[in-house]
């Protein structure tokens, strides 16, 4: 494995989960699906200068985290030669991720470059689909994870752990998977739950680009194997 390869890999990785973080800091309580035109449209207004700055960061995020599974595929090869398809749908799984993000930012965009113009239902129309874009975005994240998982799991190093860990986040994302049937409570999309589970999905992605930006390769894929001799 190059570690050129795997600074970069890292450096995409961590740079794309601080703009996903920018994002949600400009607005970290958007109105949960489901809600009323009434509060919709105030939050809109209220925030709309936020809103065009967290779409811009979101589609920064997204646009990112599709070359950081391309890279990360590349330091991975050597874990995949036995089953290279599994860095395949890895990469599928992450430019998806990355393609929808990007379009759930644009509504997200919109909708608070246009919120001074809208009526109560449009905005609130506008509102459940990048809701429920970024909640439907748990999909592709769940094969990107799941993907990676499996060919981290080959390592012996601290990217075995991180596999490891998958497991766990695999599960927050079923949880935030989940959340697209509720309107209300805790479990609404959008909600807490929802913001808990994506969010251990981000941390997940910024411990491997951490991982990969200053560790050493024997210590992210352990010790080589020993071979004994001919004799």
């Amino acid at each position: 494995m190059s570690t050129v390869a795997a600074r970069a890999a890292g450096a995409i990785g961590a740079v794309a989960v601080v703009c996903f973080a920018v994002a949600f800091l400009a607005d970290p309580t958007p109105p949960v699906a489901g809600s009323d035109t009434v509060t919709v449209l105030r939050h809109a207004l209220q925030f709309s200068v936020s809103d065009r700055i967290a779409g811009f960061f979101f589609a920064a995020s997204g646009a990112l985290f599709v070359a950081f599974a391309a890279a990360l595929q590349h330091v991975l090869r050597d874990a995949s030669q036995r089953e290279a398809f599994v860095g395949t749908i890895m990469l599928a799984g992450g430019i998806a991720t990355g393609t929808l993000q990007v379009l759930d930012a644009v509504l997200f965009f919109t909708l608070g470059a246009r919120a001074a113009a809208l009526d109560g239902q449009t905005a609130a129309t506008l509102a459940d689909l990048a809701t429920y874009g970024f909640v439907f975005e748990g999909f592709m994240v769940l094969v990107f994870v799941v993907a990676a998982s499996a060919l981290m799991l080959r390592s012996r190093g601290v990217l075995r752990v991180l596999g490891e860990c998958g497991a766990v986040v695999s599960l927050f994302l079923t949880l935030y998977l989940v959340t697209s049937f509720f309107t209300s409570g805790a479990l609404a999309a959008g909600g807490v739950v929802s913001i808990i589970s994506f969010g251990v999905a981000a941390v997940w992605v910024a411990l491997i680009g951490l991982s990969l930006l200053v560790l050493e390769p024997r210590a992210l894929f352990g010790p080589p194997v020993a071979t004994g001799r001919a004799s």
